[in-house]
């Protein structure tokens, strides 16, 4: 019978990582193991492609193994990194807007609504449907959907990209009015194609 090893704690391995020693490099080979899957997934949320996605993920963990005497424990390392991936993502999608003489679209106009916090319409689809409409979305829009659903408020969206308050809500109305759109006209199809059927 073969035993299959205690998986060790996310704590257990950051300090044999900074321990600096012969230790270091398979604590972070299990790390990296251990979220690569799961933050690509969540890094292709974030990018209307998968090449960018892959970028972004290296990039990260290049970033998090730099970093790793910075992460404090006073939340999930697994948030930490999040955050970090994310912040990659906005930072892409912002170079890139700047190398093509590109005006940010996604942060134009301005709405104003009566709450400060944001009430995130759950959509509730197998992941590569949902994905396909959020790579339909402009990035802008993305973004903040995506932060909306992670219970963000609209300040705290706005820390997070640099936008002001009315921006992230007009952006979210906006984002919510393509997803409805699109899933209407899924629907529509969907009934067209099963009355063909028939």
């Amino acid at each position: 019978m073969k035993l299959i090893p205690f998986k060790k704690d996310d704590d257990r391995l950051v300090d044999e990582f900074l321990e600096g020693n012969s230790k270091s490099r398979l604590a972070a080979e299990e790390l990296y193991k251990r979220y690569a899957s799961k933050m690509l997934n969540y890094c292709r949320k974030y990018c209307s492609n998968r090449d960018d996605a892959e970028e972004i993920l290296q990039e990260g963990f290049i970033t998090i193994f730099a970093s790793l005497s910075q992460f404090q424990r006073q939340g999930s390392f697994e948030g930490w990194m999040k955050t970090i991936f994310r912040r990659k993502a906005f930072r892409m999608y912002h170079e890139k807007a700047v190398k093509n003489d590109v005006i940010l679209r996604a942060f134009e106009g301005e709405m104003e609504e009566k709450s400060d916090t944001i009430n995130a319409e759950t959509i509730n689809f197998d992941a590569e449907f949902y994905q396909n409409l959020l790579d339909q979305l402009p990035d802008g829009y993305r973004f903040v959907l995506l932060l909306a659903m992670d219970n963000y408020s609209h300040q705290e969206i706005a820390n997070e990209l640099g936008i002001s308050v009315g921006t992230s809500k007009s952006q979210l109305s906006k984002a919510r009015a393509m997803m409805r759109k699109f899933i209407a006209e899924e629907t529509q199809k969907e009934r067209n194609y099963g009355s063909m059927g028939k």
